[in-house]
């Protein structure tokens, strides 16, 4: 079955950073979208940095990249792995996995170690989590400036410092997403300012000062930010990907770890993403959301199905803020459509899709829900007759994942 080409559920396009509205829309090749290496070299046990303050540690990572490839300005992708913050290497499965396959799309690819806490214990409280959580921030950061050093002197893995993603798994999803989004300590509650402060900051005192360390695009799986207004205009594009029965990280608001807590340790509160998307929607950022339904914690660790289905829409991506999709790509569950029409609508308004519908929300411009319908194979539809005129969030959960989409009711 031949897919048309989508645009995966980006952002209502109110406001477009310049950056992206210069570089997107590209004619490029299979490069960053296809496995057309099949091979891969990796470097191993790189010190990247010695970061400061009350834990003081040298920290390493790995390197992987096309075999063969004479491309002299690659794209990069940092991988920072799970573990709850007290476990994991930069060695887990997972990144390997990631490392590898897109290595084998052209990327440049490092799968860094960061600190972590002693022991799980050590993650008693919020005050104790968001310490950890800004120690791998930090890390990370760090670790997008020895790059950009890197590039400044011998240049040898020959990356694009202006194409720089970052990704993680878990723990390494959050950290990556409080180095995207977490910009300013004014955002923060009190409480947590002095953990900031005490680790240098935004920034950050792990190493290799002198360079930006803004990302140009982070995947979040199974990731997660403390509060939702640190995704506002001008906040690098996002995928996120995730189990919606997760019960370690919330898929919405709530405290990490409530799944086996039940919520009675004051862990940090995190909101995941099916909070986030919203967010992204509102403030115009471009994004994608994946949802696996009814999964739990990084469902794409024991499902290779779910695990090649995620690598692929991140590939995808990333590819598109830069590329238009190509015509007649063969990985269909990776590509699916979805069609809202009449758009506007005046009376009904019906939604298609090529992978069967779970089921369908209707919010109106305040998140307030007003309507919904359960999926029938792989058509709904909503009557709009009654409502007021207006901009509506219609969000629409697949098999394979969830979209949200505006739609216009006159």
């Amino acid at each position: 079955m031949q897919i048309r080409i989508l645009r995966l559920v980006l952002a209502f396009t109110l406001i477009a950073t310049s950056a992206l509205t210069a570089r997107a829309q590209n004619q490029c090749s299979d490069r960053y979208l296809r496995m057309i290496f099949p091979d891969v070299d990796s470097t191993q046990d790189l010190t990247y940095t010695t970061t400061a303050g009350d834990s003081a540690v040298t920290e390493w990572l790995d390197v992987y990249q096309p075999h063969g490839d004479t491309a002299s300005a690659r794209r990069l992708i940092i991988w920072m792995h799970g573990g709850a913050f007290f476990q994991g290497t930069k060695d887990d499965g997972d990144m390997k996995y990631l490392c590898y396959r897109f290595a084998q799309r052209g990327y440049v690819c490092a799968s860094i170690n960061y600190r972590l806490a002693p022991s799980v214990i050590s993650l008693y409280d919020s005050l104790q989590d968001f310490k950890y959580m800004v120690w791998a921030m930090s890390d990370m950061k760090a670790a997008i400036r020895y790059f950009k050093k890197e590039y400044s002197t011998t240049n040898s893995w020959k990356i694009d410092t202006s194409s720089i993603y970052i990704g993680g798994s878990s723990a390494g999803a959050i950290g990556s997403d409080f180095v995207a989004f977490l910009d300013s300590e004014n955002i923060l509650p009190p409480p947590f300012h002095a953990l900031l402060d005490s680790n240098g900051g935004i920034e950050g005192n792990s190493g290799n000062p002198g360079y930006t360390s803004r990302p140009y695009a982070v995947a979040s799986l199974a990731g997660a930010i403390n509060d939702l207004h640190w995704i506002h205009t001008g906040s690098p594009p996002a995928i996120l990907s995730q189990g919606t029965s997760d019960r370690i990280v919330p898929y919405d608001c709530a405290y990490a770890f409530a799944g086996y807590t039940g919520g009675f340790l004051p862990t940090i509160r995190l909101c995941g993403s099916g909070m986030m998307a919203p967010q992204f929607n509102t403030a115009g950022v471009q994004y994608s959301l994946q949802s696996f339904q009814g999964s739990d914690h990084v469902p794409w660790d024991n499902d290779p199905a779910i695990a090649n289905s995620m690598d692929s829409a991140v590939a995808t991506f990333f590819y598109t803020l830069d590329c238009q999709l190509p015509q007649g790509i063969a990985e269909e569950e990776a590509y699916q459509t979805l069609d809202i029409y009449p758009n506007p609508a005046s009376s009904q308004f019906y939604i298609k899709s090529t992978v069967p519908i779970l089921h369908a929300d209707l919010y109106d411009a305040t998140g307030r829900l007003i309507g919904s319908t359960q999926g029938a194979g792989e058509g709904v539809s909503f009557h709009v007759e009654n409502l007021a005129s207006g901009i509506y969030t219609v969000k629409v959960a697949t098999e394979l994942r969830t979209f949200t989409r505006k739609i216009s009711i006159q």
